[in-house]
């Protein structure tokens, strides 16, 4: 699926936020603002294929990226964002979308992905496998994995206001604390 494009007009402060899995499939992608290189590219070349997971963000370009694993999945779940304005809200945005997700289409992905099918294989068999037990996908009957999850959208604009909300009460409480110690 190509990056949609969208309507959400508060946060300008994240430019793009990926899901794939491990094998490389791009699940579900959103461009808040057009793109002008591809950093998630590199962050797989440079962070993902050389395993350099003890890195916090990666930068490239003018972009900084922020990821979280599902490792029950295989998904990497990705932010890019201009360096110069890293969001508070990154972090929790990341686990609330991984949350998210994996709650909504976690049983679909663990019984028809790839990358997860191929870990399978690699592994002694057990008594019953993930796709014995086969889901729908939930965004439709006729859909396959490789088609996205174009339902996430709704669900992402919820996760993003939730993720912006905290942040922005955490840095109420915070200025709070600093009148009261600064006074």
């Amino acid at each position: 699926p190509s990056p949609s494009s969208s309507p959400l007009s508060a946060s300008p402060m994240i430019d793009l936020f990926v899901i794939f899995d491990r094998g490389g499939v791009l699940l579900w992608s959103l461009a808040l603002v057009p793109i002008k290189s591809n950093p998630i590219a590199s962050f797989v070349q440079h962070v993902l294929l050389e395993d350099r997971f003890a890195l916090t963000s990666y930068s490239i370009d003018n972009y900084t990226i922020r990821w979280t694993l599902s490792n029950d999945l295989n998904l990497v779940f990705a932010v890019a964002f201009q360096r110069a304005l890293a969001p508070a809200y990154a972090l929790p945005l990341l686990a609330l979308a991984r949350s998210a997700f994996a709650s909504r289409y976690g049983p679909f992905v663990a019984a028809t992905s790839p990358s997860l099918a191929a870990s399978r294989a690699k592994k002694p068999a057990a008594s019953s496998t993930a796709s014995e037990h086969a889901t729908a996908h939930p965004d439709g009957d006729r859909m396959a994995y490789e088609d996205g999850f174009p339902g996430f959208d709704a669900v992402f604009e919820g996760v993003l206001a939730r993720a912006e909300a905290e942040a922005e009460r955490e840095a109420a409480r915070a200025r709070e604390s600093a009148g009261r110690f600064g006074a």
